[in-house]
């Protein structure tokens, strides 16, 4: 399953520690949303890796695919959602 995280742009320049840490607690927190997102979809990684796309998370924490079919980028969408109801992205 391919799976990419488009980070927020971070200034790298900062000297802060504080600010370094909160560039760090964001890092976890877009990871730990891949690994949820990938749980989620286990049911349906076989097809996944057939047809060979690409799952974005975007800075909202969206998930957008890419070289999918529309019949599985549905099924994508639709345990996403099923996930976020019953609370797996708390």
């Amino acid at each position: 399953m391919k799976f990419y995280i488009q980070y927020p742009h971070f200034d790298n320049n900062i000297n802060d520690p504080l600010s370094k840490i909160a560039q760090e607690l964001i890092i976890t927190k877009f990871v730990k949303f891949k690994f949820q997102s990938m749980w989620a979809l286990r049911s349906i990684e076989n097809d996944i890796k057939e047809e060979g796309g690409i799952l974005i998370i975007n800075e909202k924490f969206q998930i957008e695919t890419k070289q999918f079919s529309e019949d599985l980028t549905r099924k994508i969408k639709t345990l996403i959602g099923v996930a976020k109801a019953d609370g797996i992205y708390e």
